[in-house]
């Protein structure tokens, strides 16, 4: 048996009149509008910025707690400065990560901070 992907794509969803191809365009949009904070109408850029630093702080405490399940007492480097080094890298990885495409979260916190307005 073999399948026609141009057939298989160009077959609407649950008789709502869309292919597939483009029901999975329009989510690809809709999940970078909301990453952005594009769709909720989000455009004061104070709402966006502590959005995204509450974002960058969740992904620190994320990375802080993925290094604490790694053993370095018998590392090479095992010491205070090196925990200290780890540290400022989750900072500046989350930060960038955060600032970027993010991991979605900064989308739905400026979705309910924009509430307010």
């Amino acid at each position: 048996m073999t399948f026609d992907t141009k057939s298989i794509l160009s077959t609407p969803l649950m008789g709502g009149g869309m292919s597939t191809a483009q029901s999975i365009e329009n989510l690809q949009k809709q999940s970078e509008k909301l990453q952005t904070g594009e769709s909720v109408g989000v455009e004061d850029p104070k709402v966006k910025k502590a959005a995204t630093q509450f974002e960058a702080l969740l992904l620190q405490q994320m990375m802080k707690s993925m290094w604490s399940t790694v053993n370095t007492k018998d590392s090479l480097l095992g010491s205070k400065d090196e925990d200290t080094y780890r540290d400022m890298l989750n900072q500046a990885l989350s930060e960038s990560i955060a600032g970027g495409q993010g991991i979605g979260i900064k989308g739905i916190i400026a979705k309910e901070l924009g509430k307010g307005k």
